[in-house]
């Protein structure tokens, strides 16, 4: 089924993207009553959404026994809304690193090398420790690279992060499926995947007010340290959007 977070993408209300799940989910010409009960709404808060919709011709109803029975008028149309905000977030990805690369603020900090990759999970490390229940660490678009070049440490990092009931959430591109599965098993750890990318080279982290760029270059990573509340946040919404769209289950 459809997910309701992934219709919202196609610039829907979360009352929308709910009827519209229920109508997919349904199969079949329904009138408000029957949409409403299905997606635990009251029958007004279905019927207006309805309304709005059909005043975007994305559902349409007919009269049948003296009712309105409605169904979805274009799928096509739902599915070019979202490929519109996919192709949004594709170019929203080299303008976050052109930015983050240019910016000449005091709070950005260059980290180089194995030792400077240690230094940012040191970090991490603090900020998910200082307050567990908020500060989560975040990756958006990563593959195993990481794992390949910082080996055990990385390894242990994560069953000590788990352990200790610090939660990370990661998107993996699907070429790094196999790391994905390695780190579903961890307590406190949650996966998703990204179908739209195969392996890069760069992968965007978050946690508590810090922000990060990193660059996995197997010779010399690198990595820019954003420390900044607003930066972090945005990130965190970006992610938000990212997992949204992401995939539980990796591909076959």
């Amino acid at each position: 089924m459809l997910r309701e977070e992934i219709l919202r993408l196609a610039d829907l209300t979360p009352t929308e993207a709910k009827v519209i799940a229920v109508m997919l989910r349904i199969g079949h010409p329904a009138g408000p009553s029957e949409i409403a009960s299905a997606a635990g709404l009251f029958r007004p808060q279905a019927y207006d959404a309805l309304e709005r919709m059909m005043a975007r011709n994305l559902v349409s109803y007919v009269v049948k026994n003296r009712r309105r029975v409605y169904s979805i008028s274009d799928t096509k149309a739902i599915a070019e809304m979202l490929r519109k905000k996919r192709e949004e977030l594709d170019k929203a990805i080299p303008e976050v690193l052109s930015a983050f690369a240019k910016s000449e603020r005091e709070n950005v900090t260059i980290l180089t090398g194995i030792k400077g990759m240690r230094t940012m999970y040191g970090t991490i490390w603090e900020q998910m420790k200082s307050d567990p229940k908020h500060n989560f660490y975040r990756v958006m678009l990563t593959d195993a690279t990481p794992t390949q070049i910082m080996g055990s440490w990385f390894r242990r990092w994560h069953l000590k992060r788990a352990a200790q009931g610090m939660t990370a959430m990661i998107i993996f591109t699907p070429d790094a499926a196999w790391r994905g599965r390695q780190l579903a098993a961890h307590a406190n750890t949650y996966i998703r995947y990204f179908k739209g990318m195969q392996k890069i080279p760069v992968g965007l982290y978050s946690c508590g007010k810090y922000a990060y760029v990193i660059f996995w270059d197997k010779e010399s990573p690198f990595a820019i340290q954003i420390e900044d509340e607003k930066v972090a946040t945005s990130f965190v919404e970006y992610f938000d959007i990212m997992w949204a769209a992401s995939d539980t289950k990796p591909p076959e």
